[in-house]
């Protein structure tokens, strides 16, 4: 049995009992919208109620604090787990909401927890690459998520962020009904401003932000030596730039000569800007042993004779930081098997891939051996 702490509340003459520190398996789960969700249409919320349950309370509001003010829904029955909002959802407010359960002595209450999620703005949103993002490619594809009630986009882009911003004739690309436009080939280290304009179905225009990228340039890569032995020792018999880290040598292969096709390792060093400030998480897919530190933190671990193994670690970086990395690799095995690394995601986002700054060794802003690797994908 459960132990619970009980607090007595008194509401116009009916006395409630509140349990507070009950088992998590009494409180709704499985919010949908999903807690922190974006970009949310409409304002119908679903649940799983929780055990034992046989009504429940919803709360809606714009603030955390849920008061009996934000009660939209009394003593509903749990089978109903759902809730529709008929006022409709603000276009870029942030909601709050919570599900109170009540069991089946009808009077007390398992307080749930509070979900948030966020309206779809009435303006384009969610660009691709992000705003300020560095090293895209120069063949890149720009995307968005349309606004609410969009039915079409009008498209700015060039490298006067003036012009865009004033919506000059120059850098208009038009209107369009895709959400997804591709400037062609653009210019290495090259900033571009790019801003989508809104049309919704009453004939309303709602002017988007402008935001930025930066084309990646050449050169560059990440430190990358390689011994003849599986212990990452000793002095490393080849000393090379590599572009990324992303290799199949296949059984036999390796990088080629003077290390062997088998039972030899690596190490590769380099310096990672954060992107922006967020959690990520760094993914190694490796045959066989496999270490990953960042700025001397030993974040990954799996110093095994395994097959095609991924493992992970959660991160929080800082946009504009730089961090050292350090991996190494070691086939202890006949065949060099296929070794890979990516930062990704931490939080259920849409994929999206981006490259950051490498270089051998600390440096400024701005100073920094650019590179194309490792591949990173990040999701929010």
């Amino acid at each position: 049995m459960h132990r619970k702490n009980i607090l007595l509340l008194v509401v116009s003459g009916v006395c409630l009992t509140v349990a507070a520190g009950s088992s998590a398996a009494t409180k709704a789960t499985s919010p949908n919208p999903a807690d922190g969700a974006v970009g949310v249409l409409m304002g119908l919320l679903m649940w799983t109620p929780g055990e034992g349950a046989v009504l429940e309370d919803v709360y809606l509001g714009t603030t955390p604090e849920l008061t009996v003010a934000d009660r939209v829904s009394t003593h509903q029955q749990t089978m109903l787990k759902m809730y529709y909002y008929p006022l409709g959802v603000t276009p870029g407010q942030k909601y709050y909401w919570r599900v109170d359960e009540m069991e089946s002595d009808g009077v007390t209450v398992i307080q749930g927890d509070v979900w948030s999620f966020t309206a779809a703005p009435l303006t384009a949103w969610a660009p691709k690459p992000w705003d300020k993002a560095k090293w895209v490619d120069l063949n890149v594809t720009l995307s968005w998520k349309a606004g609410a009630n969009a039915k079409s986009h009008d498209v700015y882009f060039g490298t006067d962020p003036g012009a865009v911003a004033a919506r000059s004739s120059a850098v208009s690309k038009g209107n369009q009904l895709s959400v997804t436009f591709t400037p062609g080939s653009l210019h290495q280290n090259t900033t571009y401003y790019w801003a989508v304009d809104e049309h919704d179905s009453a004939g309303n225009v709602h002017a988007g932000d402008v935001w930025s990228f930066t084309t990646t340039g050449p050169g560059g890569g990440l430190k990358g030596e390689y011994f003849n032995n599986t212990s990452v020792s000793g002095t490393p018999a080849l000393t090379r730039t590599d572009p990324n880290i992303d290799f199949n040598w296949g059984d036999p292969g390796g990088p080629g000569a003077p290390i062997g096709v088998d039972q030899f390792s690596a190490r590769w060093t380099a310096d990672l800007e954060g992107p922006l400030t967020e959690t990520f998480t760094f993914i190694t897919a490796s045959d066989d042993g496999v270490r990953l530190w960042l700025d001397g933190a030993l974040i990954i671990d799996n110093w095994t004779d395994h097959g095609t193994t991924e493992n992970l670690a959660t991160v929080n970086l800082v946009g504009g930081q730089i961090y050292s990395t350090r991996c190494a690799w070691s086939t202890m095995r006949a065949a060099a098997g296929p070794w890979r690394l990516w930062p990704g995601r931490a939080h259920r986002l849409p994929g999206r891939s981006f490259r950051p700054v490498l270089s051998s060794g600390r440096c400024s802003r701005g100073a920094c051996i650019r590179a194309r690797g490792p591949r990173i994908c990040h999701s929010r």
